[in-house]
């Protein structure tokens, strides 16, 4: 029983949310010996808007409606200057795209005691991913079209034999430039790996202190650059992950191994993730310009380092095991760095690769554990619902709601 309360008391007095694909904020540690078992899960509601630049909302599709002239197909300049049309004058028309990304994360986590004040563990995510895609070519302001009497295929609308494209035109144009259709896609991949440890150096009746240093193995799936609606589900990169604990605990009853109703605890983290410069193959585009001719398949790539700080806090109610979280959590993320020997514009690359997030999450959860205490339950779980969303940022970052939920058991 003595060896039960121990885990309570860091358990339940410990609670604070925990986001997929990140070690708990907090900074309790296991006792020696104990392991536990975590499921965490989002799932976002339809995605349909990101962040701008300057913070404001666009639609995710916003790159993708564009006039389909020399801008984007470069050859059109050769049509133009072939049949004396002014410059940037010829086009397609105009394309209308619409998209919905849906994303699901699961993260199963594994922690083990190895003393009273150091814990190792690992977090491997795994995503489930799809979009809807509704994409058509609007011809009423196009210039040019398709015409296989003539050398390359494309002339004026209005000359003999020109029909003006269709969607399934510049679709096979696409892909005649290395690109797939945009279409509906779906992927169900692992992200990025975290193992690592938290050691906890300093506790007392109403503070913790801790320091959590982990690895990213390169096990998540990278942007195919032919694909134009996919989405990566990590770095797919080595880095690590460094982070800073400081727990306080407000208790009605000192010493107890539960939360009582009124009683609250405050946590904050502070963090740093450096990841390792690697080679991955890009389209040397502009990033609001996605389509160009310009492959590398092994660009060195150097992607900046991640900041971020939070803040949560958990107050018990009502009953015994009933408590309610909030969290919110800032992010910064510096410029990458682009290397390459073929010529091209790669700094076109570094263009609103940094960010900044703000995110801000909010949970109920419900613990077994002060009734398995007291005998009347059989096995200690806690389980979690919650709410979480993206409310401001920059840089393409999605304005992405998720609705959450954890499961975790003590062994």
């Amino acid at each position: 029983m003595k060896r039960i309360r121990m885990i309570l008391g860091t358990i339940i007095a410990g609670c604070s949310l925990v986001a997929p694909g990140a070690f708990a904020d907090d900074a309790t540690v296991l006792p020696q010996g104990n392991f536990r078992f975590s499921i965490d899960g989002l799932i976002s509601l339809p995605i349909t808007k990101r962040f701008t630049k300057g913070g404001g909302k666009e639609d995710i599709a916003t790159d993708f409606n564009a006039n389909l002239n020399s801008s984007i197909f470069s050859d059109l300049s050769l049509v133009e200057a072939g049949f004396g049309l002014p410059a940037g004058s010829a086009t397609f028309g105009r394309s209308v795209v619409d998209f919905k990304r849906h994303i699901e994360i699961y993260a199963f986590q594994l922690i083990y005691g190895l003393t009273d004040s150091l814990t190792i563990g690992v977090n491997v995510p795994y995503w489930n991913q799809k979009i809807d895609v509704k994409a058509r070519l609007d011809t009423s302001g196009a210039t040019v079209g398709f015409n296989p009497l003539i050398p390359g295929g494309v002339a004026p609308i209005g000359f003999a034999g020109t029909t003006a494209a269709t969607t399934d035109d510049i679709q096979n144009f696409l892909v005649s430039q290395g690109f797939r259709r945009v279409k509906n896609w779906s992927d169900s991949s692992f992200g990025d790996v975290l193992a690592g440890a938290r050691y906890q150096y300093y506790k007392s009746a109403n503070w913790r202190l801790a320091f959590t240093g982990g690895v990213r193995f390169p096990t998540g799936k990278w942007d195919d650059p032919n694909n134009l609606v996919d989405n990566n589900t990590g770095y797919d990169a080595w880095g690590l992950r460094l982070q800073l604990h400081q727990d306080y605990v407000s208790q009605s009853k000192e010493g107890s191994p539960v939360l009582l109703p009124g009683d609250f605890f405050i946590n904050t983290m502070f963090g740093y993730e450096p990841v390792f410069p690697d080679k991955k193959p890009f389209r040397v585009c502009d990033i609001h310009r996605p389509i160009c001719p310009d492959f590398d398949k092994s660009v060195k790539r150097n992607v900046g380092d991640l900041f971020n700080a939070g803040i949560a806090g958990t107050v018990a109610l009502l009953f015994k095991g009933l408590t309610a979280s909030v969290q919110y959590t800032y992010e910064y993320k510096m410029k990458d760095n682009f290397r390459g020997n073929l010529g091209f514009d790669y700094d076109a690359l570094v263009i609103e690769s940094d960010y900044r997030s703000h995110i801000v999450e909010g949970k109920i959860s419900y613990s077994t554990l002060p009734l398995f205490l007291e005998k009347q339950f059989p096995v200690p779980l806690t389980a979690s619902v919650g709410y979480r969303e993206r409310v401001a940022g920059t840089n393409n970052q999605f304005n992405s709601r998720y609705i959450g939920f954890s499961l975790e058991s003590y062994f």
